[in-house]
């Protein structure tokens, strides 16, 4: 049984949070688009 979908989805919305939480830019919101 492969991986699904949704573990993508997911997997890429923790990385992002978690990018922005180790990375935070002065210049933009956390919550701004890229």
């Amino acid at each position: 049984m492969g991986p699904h979908p949704a573990v993508a989805a997911i997997r890429l919305a923790v990385r992002r949070a978690l990018h922005d939480v180790l990375t935070p830019r002065p210049d933009r919101a956390p919550t701004a688009p890229p």
